[in-house]
């Protein structure tokens, strides 16, 4: 749900790393969306892990939802 202002150009962004070296970066634009009571459903293109021998072992990750004003709405980390 969008509060408040108009979230223009709304994207999200991913990134894997694995010690520290990027493995997979990805963005999908999402749009422009005006402050209402509805909620909005976005599908995202599905992403795949790495796989084979060499994929072994942690990766961390950083998803975010940023806008074309550089503002980040909403962030977080994971690892796997």
């Amino acid at each position: 749900m969008v509060y408040n202002d108009i979230a223009f150009g709304l994207k999200y962004c991913n990134v894997v790393k694995k010690n520290g070296i990027v493995v997979e970066k990805y963005e999908e634009v999402m749009g422009s969306f005006a402050p209402t009571k509805k909620e909005h459903l976005i599908e995202l293109t599905p992403e795949e892990t790495p796989s084979g021998f060499l994929s072994r072992g942690n990766y961390k990750g950083k998803s975010m939802f940023i806008d074309n004003d550089g503002n980040v709405h909403m962030q977080f980390e994971y690892t796997f």
